[in-house]
């Protein structure tokens, strides 16, 4: 169960800042959204980094912002909504562990829901070979992630 915790939060983590989400369409409110002003250059550079090693076609990268948008939409729901595990599990004054572990649970099958919905849309505008090289470009960013997490510890 720890393994597939630490997966589903690394797939996340690494995920997190693969494209922009912003179009010239369809833009977030920034006045609203600190993590939306400070990753906007990021995300600029992801999908450019996207679009040069996948050899996508601009229609391709229009259709991956419009994603990239709802699933930033989506997760910002989240953060309004999802509750705080220490806060949900220390409401009588002690700690429950048993709140603690299903309030961690339910955020991130949300999350993860959020993600697969996502990924499910990502692979639905590339074809068979970007899917590889996208999939290529994960694993690497996955494992030097680890690597940085051995690292630090």
């Amino acid at each position: 169960m720890n393994k597939l915790i630490g997966f589903v939060l690394a797939v996340v983590v690494a995920s997190v800042g693969i494209v922009k989400a912003e179009t010239p369409d369809v833009k977030p409110k920034k006045e609203e959204c600190k993590f939306c002003k400070t990753k906007a250059g990021f995300y600029d550079k992801k999908l450019e980094f996207l679009k040069k090693e996948l050899n996508l076609s601009e229609e391709q990268v229009q259709k991956i912002r419009l994603i990239k948008q709802e699933e930033r939409e989506a997760i910002e729901k989240f953060m309004k909504e999802h509750k705080m595990p220490l806060e949900e599990a220390t409401k009588d004054g002690e700690f429950n562990r048993e709140v603690f572990v299903n309030t961690m649970k339910q955020n991130m099958e949300k999350m993860a829901q959020i993600k697969a919905e996502y990924f499910q849309k990502l692979f639905e505008v590339l074809n068979k070979d970007q899917r590889e090289k996208f999939l290529s470009l994960m694993k690497k960013r996955m494992e030097r992630m680890h690597q940085r997490m051995k690292d630090d510890m």
